[in-house]
């Protein structure tokens, strides 16, 4: 066997040494990971949230309920503005309800976005 091969074989049968830089790496590629992960997941139940408002699905199911309701609290920008409605009829106050939440819940889902995304650049290695 030529010695080329040899040494070849040696450096491939040795294990590389894992250093702490390389645990530091991994660790904030990790939360890096989970902070976008988690800002997405925010941004998604905004936007579930909405769509159920919008498409004025049954309020009485435990699922409309719980996606209504963690939209609501995750919403940390609060009533930014709000429509009034244009008449006393129920469907006049339903489009109010529409727009309010669609406005204030999809600026919340973007700011979600992309302060999950600046993290995400800063944490990652």
């Amino acid at each position: 066997m030529p010695e080329a091969e040899v040494r070849g074989k040696r450096r491939a049968e040795k294990p590389e040494k894992k250093t702490s830089g390389d645990t530091v790496r991994r660790v904030r590629s990790i939360v890096a990971t989970t902070v976008w992960v988690l800002a997405v997941i925010a941004a998604v139940i905004l936007a579930i949230g909405a769509l159920v408002i919008v498409l004025d699905f049954n309020e009485k199911n435990a699922i409309v309920q719980w996606f209504r309701e963690t939209a609501d609290n995750i919403n940390f920008l609060g009533e930014m503005k709000s429509f009034t409605p244009s008449g006393k009829s129920a469907s006049a106050q339903h489009d109010a309800l529409v727009k309010t939440v669609l406005v204030n819940w999809g600026i919340c889902a973007v700011v979600y976005l992309v302060v999950g995304k600046l993290l995400e650049r800063i944490i990652r290695p």
